[in-house]
């Protein structure tokens, strides 16, 4: 008895004592935490780096989830730390870790902000882990998972450069890449359902440029992937749609039996903008171009699709129609894509000037060759759009000037130089002035 009785007491003992020195970790947190915030809120980098052993002390005592600002500001501290460490790359690399471990555990405590913690973190792994693709892809799909389609289109892209640098170094397979891939594409979707900017289209042009420049989707890995699963899953409307989507990125890979069934099957599962796009894609790598077309126009006439693909599709219908010889209609979607992306406007003046100059004009000496002058017209918006588009720009230039018409046959018209001249031509309209050699 007197044996349980020691017990009991000794217990009771041992609870006070944890009591007593819980409530003076509790009061040693609160004054740490005065006292990093006294230097740190002064705002200075010394300021900040003399606050660090107090906030250390701090984040040992204070309970997780204490203080949501000792994350934030301890990320800040030591964002400062690793600048003044570049050259010493072992505590460099530990003092990442616990910025990492910073952002994670703010997350983790403070869900309501968790998509800014996320955020912060995507910055800090771009900035500080950029020769290292295995933590960045590590961490990076971590927060994808986490975050879903409200992941940032950054995040999406250095997690593709991370996941084609491990593939090119033997490191990451085919198949999760594609993976990789694909959630990319699909939270792009999303994500420019309400982002229209021109920087997010860049970003998602970015992501799309890795992964085709990777080779990773080339025609034969993918056939080699997709061969064997599409039987199985050809009722699935989802896989046969990223199988089309796949093999219409690479390179020569829209002339073979897997495409051509996936995207009939894909068009009968789930009519839509995106399966007549790969019907026109199909037919018009058949070169049937009538049917291309049929497509194409079907696929513009979908109100799903947002202004960047819409755009997209519609520079694309303006090549296949220059190609084609197809001009009044190059130069119509050519306008559309320009109306609906400012960021095509120089490649879509190139297209226009190219139509004018191949599209066959009736009537006199003037009326023939006044076409040469409205194709300069546009080769010279086209450059002064896009400076990369000069060279060839001048060059078409320099040919059409051949064809202007001399001077002396200009006034045999009554017309000179620099006066106004309506031009039509091929079921075209425009407005040019008149130039003579």
């Amino acid at each position: 008895m007197k044996k349980l009785k020691f017990l009991f007491v000794a217990a009771i003992a041992l609870m006070a004592s944890s009591f007593i020195a819980s409530a003076q970790d509790a009061d040693e947190c609160m004054l740490y935490l005065s006292y990093y915030q006294e230097y740190y809120k002064q705002g200075t980098k010394d300021a900040k780096m003399a606050a660090l052993p107090s906030w250390r002390k701090a984040y040992e005592l204070c309970k997780p989830g204490t203080r949501q600002n000792l994350y934030i500001h301890g990320a800040d501290m030591y964002r400062i730390l690793i600048s003044q460490n570049a050259k010493n790359p072992e505590y460099r690399n530990a003092l990442i870790d616990t910025l990492v471990s910073l952002h994670k555990a703010r997350a983790q405590y403070y869900p309501k902000y968790a998509d800014k913690a996320y955020s912060a973190l995507s910055s800090d792994v771009n900035n500080y882990l950029k020769n290292d693709p295995e933590k960045t892809y590590a961490i990076l799909t971590e927060v994808i998972a986490a975050q879903g389609t409200d992941a940032a289109p950054v995040t999406y892209v250095a997690q593709m450069n991370a996941a084609v640098a491990l593939y090119q170094a033997g490191k990451l397979s085919v198949d999760q890449v594609i993976k990789d891939y694909d959630t990319a594409v699909n939270g792009f979707s999303v994500i420019q359902k309400v982002d229209t900017t021109q920087n997010t289209r860049n970003l998602r042009t970015t992501v799309e440029n890795a992964f085709i420049n990777s080779r990773v989707a080339s025609c034969e890995n993918l056939q080699q992937l997709f061969a064997p699963r599409y039987e199985d899953s050809k009722e699935d409307v989802a896989e046969v749609t990223k199988i089309v989507r796949l093999m219409a990125k690479a390179e020569d890979c829209t002339d073979n039996d897997l495409y051509l069934k996936a995207v009939t099957q894909m068009h009968k599962l789930d009519p839509s903008a995106n399966s007549a796009y790969y019907l026109f894609k199909l037919h018009a790598s058949h070169k049937e171009v009538a049917e291309a077309m049929k497509y194409m126009k079907e696929a513009l006439a979908s109100e799903d699709l947002d202004a960047y693909t819409k755009a997209q599709y519609n520079y694309e219908m303006a090549v296949f129609c220059l190609k084609n010889a197809r001009y009044a209609e190059a130069v119509d979607a050519a306008g559309r894509a320009h109306s609906l992306d400012s960021g095509l406007a120089g490649k879509c003046y190139m297209i226009i000037g190219q139509a004018w100059v191949g599209t066959p004009c009736a009537g006199d000496e003037i009326e023939r060759r006044s076409k040469y002058w409205v194709a300069v017209d546009n080769f010279n918006r086209a450059k002064a759009a896009d400076p990369e588009l000069a060279e060839d720009a001048n060059k078409q230039i320099h040919t059409c000037s051949a064809y202007y018409p001399e001077t002396n046959e200009a006034f045999m018209y009554d017309l000179q130089n620099g006066q106004s001249y309506d031009v039509v031509c091929g079921g075209m309209r425009a407005t040019t002035t008149v130039r003579t050699r």
